[in-house]
């Protein structure tokens, strides 16, 4: 039986996973934002359940994406 790890235990492992990366947090927001996960303003697009749009040069196909998946607004 495995045993659950502790939040310190898991803490841990994710600051050395942050040292470890090779992405600066710049690379990693374009990255974002070019996947159109989020917008220039660090917005949720609404590809993952936000408001916003993705950026015009987000990977081809993630506005369409986004689009399809807009639901109507509750009044």
């Amino acid at each position: 039986m495995t045993r659950f790890r502790t939040t310190a235990e898991l803490a841990a492992d994710a600051m050395r996973a942050l040292r470890e990366s090779r992405e600066s947090s710049h690379e990693h927001f374009e990255r974002l934002v070019k996947l159109g996960w989020i917008n220039r303003q660090g917005e949720v697009t609404r590809l993952l359940g936000g408001e916003a749009e993705p950026e015009a040069d987000s990977e081809p196909g993630q506005v369409a994406l986004a689009q399809k998946k807009k639901k109507p607004r509750r009044r």
